[in-house]
């Protein structure tokens, strides 16, 4: 090996080459908290996410640094339901007013049902236009910020150990130093707080602000069915993009 290459290798393990350095500091928590949440359920899953605001909580349920301010009101949604079986996914979203909201994802289409309109509507890949929920990077967006960074401990929640994890925000007034400080979340303000099973890594509890989301996972369903209704809408598009974009002018 050439010097300037061992000069260069032996620099690079006195810093600790990058992804294989371990911190000593690291709790047992920490370090399991980095693998904590499971991002896919599987096939078939189902599970609920009951939305309320978080004042209905049981203030025991959830650590007093989410009595931060809140940054907005209880959600419309109250309720979301979401089942998959054989690569369909169904997403139902239950309105406080009484109307509904569902959505088919299958293949690379997504059909949309909205209450009291008797027509289904197709999402095409790449539209502008998105549902508002994407599971397309896990079955949890919500909780795509969770990382080793912000684990905290753990704390038993509605009967279950779960590792904490709190991302902190900065806030007017603030001092610059501040800034320091957003590297653990024992020293800046919560923005959001969520409690992950140690068991079976699933969520238990999300606290966002004033809104709180509690997980349930009941049994799947044997089979979804895409609605006729909504494989008509599908099979329409298919057509119209077969003959607007025909395989020679496709990019």
């Amino acid at each position: 090996m050439p010097m300037r290459m061992k000069a260069a290798l032996f620099f690079l393990l006195l810093l600790g080459w990058p992804g294989l350095r371990v911190d000593a500091q690291n709790t047992d928590a920490e370090v399991k908290g980095s693998q904590a949440l499971r991002r896919s359920l599987g096939d078939p899953a189902s599970w609920r996410i009951a939305v309320a605001d978080a004042k209905t909580l049981n203030p025991n349920k959830i650590e007093s640094a989410t009595k931060a301010p809140e940054t907005r009101a209880a959600a419309e949604t109250e309720m979301i339901s979401i089942d998959r079986v054989n690569n369909i996914l169904r997403c139902t979203l239950a309105k406080s007013s009484n109307d509904e909201e569902t959505y088919w994802f299958s293949g690379n289409l997504i059909f949309e049902k909205r209450a009291g309109s008797p027509s289904y509507f197709v999402i095409p890949p790449n539209s502008e236009i998105r549902p508002p929920v994407d599971f397309s990077q896990s079955d949890f967006p919500e909780l795509h910020w969770i990382a080793n960074l912000f684990s905290s401990g753990t704390k038993t929640v509605n009967g279950i150990l779960c590792y904490i994890f709190i991302e902190p925000r900065m806030v007017a007034g603030d001092p610059p130093t501040a800034k320091l400080a957003l590297q653990t979340p024992t020293g800046a303000h919560p923005t959001r707080i969520a409690y992950i099973d140690i068991a079976n890594a699933r969520p238990v509890l999300l606290v966002e602000g004033g809104q709180a989301r509690e997980y349930s996972y009941p049994t799947p369903p044997q089979s979804i069915e895409i609605p006729a209704g909504a494989k008509d809408a599908g099979e329409k598009y298919t057509a119209w993009f077969k003959k607007t974009f025909p395989p020679q002018s496709r990019p």
